[in-house]
């Protein structure tokens, strides 16, 4: 009977934890005008104690198995945790949706933004998994990398610390699974591309369109950027066909899920010295960021 005591107030409390936080986050989304940096802290906390408080009602009811106890006010904490429960994660998802926010299996949370018709995500993937929870395999070697023949991701210059930044780098065989991004979610298509390109006035001037302003990450003279509709492209770089990582500052180039021929796939890049918005085909084994556009 104690363990099940103890594990029913662990619950309490976690719960009660749960509604705190999500009350934070609100407070948080007004001051910060929805400001997904400011909030991704709290984010991640309630993803914990909701982890946490899931765990706990699963060991609750192994215990109360275990114990072959079956007394009536038991069996009404339990179900009353699962019912809070369910009502906070009801509650957690719909502010997310509230903010405009999108979390990927790995945890990290994305700001969306709407342009035209189309939702995008605000910034470059940068998940390790796919989203039914399998690991994408990390290449950190050139000549492994040049190589491969399947999925592989990488961070620019081997180097984690470029993770939040810039996100990942994915080979197409990444993209090509069909997995990499969140769930209701897909990897912009060819046309999804020529759709965003329009409505940002053509090739020629989307570029500058949807690039950040400033030249924070952006080398001189980041030609036209004014990031008026909050696409916030940055100049993550690439990772050659040789494996070698080349122009982070200067460029950045996005798979498309869209195949060119057997060994080529689209993508579409933007230079810091040029406005355009242009795309061409490379092999499947670059090492390229990825956008992710709603269903």
């Amino acid at each position: 009977m104690s363990g099940l005591s103890t594990s029913i107030t662990i619950i309490q409390t976690q719960l009660s934890t749960v509604v705190g936080q999500i009350a934070t986050l609100n407070t948080q989304m007004t001051a910060s005008n929805n400001a997904v940096g400011v909030l991704s802290t709290s984010i991640t906390t309630i993803q914990s104690q909701l982890s946490i408080v899931v765990n706990q009602v699963a060991v609750l009811n192994s215990q109360q198995t275990a114990s072959n106890v079956s007394i009536a006010d038991i069996n009404a904490q339990i179900l009353a945790s699962n019912i809070q429960l369910n009502a906070l994660l009801l509650q957690f998802n719909a502010l997310l949706i509230k903010l405009g926010i999108v979390i990927d299996i790995d945890g990290n949370a994305y700001q969306s933004v709407t342009i035209g018709t189309q939702v995008w995500l605000a910034e470059d993937l940068k998940t390790t998994k796919y989203n039914d929870g399998a690991l994408i395999p990390l290449i950190t070697d050139n000549t492994k990398w040049a190589n491969a023949t399947s999925s592989g991701y990488c961070w620019y210059n081997n180097d984690s610390a470029n993770k939040d930044t810039y996100g990942a780098l994915y080979n197409w065989y990444v993209v090509n699974t069909g997995k990499l991004c969140p769930k209701g979610w897909h990897v912009a298509s060819n046309n999804d591309w020529m759709t965003l390109m329009t409505f940002l006035g053509g090739t020629s001037i989307a570029g500058g369109k949807a690039k950040e302003i400033g030249t924070l990450h952006w080398l001189s003279p980041n030609s036209g950027a004014t990031n008026e509709f909050g696409f916030t492209a940055l100049p993550c770089g690439a990772r050659g066909n040789d494996g070698v990582f080349l122009r982070n500052g200067m460029t950045v180039d996005w798979w498309t899920s869209t195949e060119y021929s057997s060994p080529y796939s689209y993508y579409w890049g933007i230079d810091y010295n040029a406005t355009a918005l242009g795309h061409s085909y490379q092999s499947k084994v670059a090492g390229f960021s990825v956008r992710c556009i709603k269903d």
